[in-house]
């Protein structure tokens, strides 16, 4: 998979209610949290990296950061190796500067995803742009990906007060109504 039209024919294709936002210009996770005013914590950010020499896909919460310590125990990791994005283009080849979708089974990664993800019930991510995000259920994403999940993230010392408060609030009725069902995405 390497377009966002491949990315929802696979959601649709899979059953997968999602909603399709536009936005604009996304450097970023927390780009998308400001473009779009939803909570932080349901952005969630996608770092491709080495663990003992295996192609892994860590995802998070955009307002938490890796904790490196807590990958080496779960994993009982030897060597972590983070690349530049520009040594992990080859891989994903038709997706802008940090808009790869949190699919790395697709992509021939193992995926792990922070534990925090399981309470948001809800997770929004870069469709393969930085003009368009998907936002979708977080059980339904599980249940595609079969991410191997545990405590990997901590806060970020980076995350503002205002982000913090935004991130305790529920996402917005008129976003849980305009949820695109796969015969919707179809026509």
């Amino acid at each position: 998979m390497a377009t966002t039209q491949e990315l929802l024919k696979y959601l649709s294709d899979n059953d997968i209610e999602f909603s399709i936002l536009s936005h604009g210009k996304a450097k970023s996770a927390l780009d998308i949290s400001d473009k779009t005013r939803l909570p932080v914590r349901y952005i969630v950010q996608t770092v491709p990296i080495h663990i003992n020499g295996q192609s892994w896909m860590i995802i998070l919460p955009a307002d938490r950061i890796i904790n490196f310590s807590s990958i080496y125990n779960v994993l009982k990791a030897k060597n972590i190796e983070e690349g530049h994005n520009n040594d992990w283009s080859q891989y994903f080849p038709n997706c802008e500067l940090d808009t790869v979708p949190p699919f790395g089974n697709l992509y021939g990664f193992r995926v792990l995803a922070d534990a925090s993800l399981e309470e948001g019930r809800r997770i929004i991510f870069s469709a393969c742009s930085n003009t368009q995000s998907i936002f979708m259920r977080w059980d339904d994403y599980a249940r595609l990906v079969q991410p191997f999940i545990a405590d990997i993230s901590k806060a970020s010392p980076f995350a503002d007060s205002n982000r913090k408060e935004q991130s305790t609030s529920i996402i917005p009725e008129p976003i849980n109504s305009c949820i695109l069902t796969r015969m919707e995405y179809k026509r």
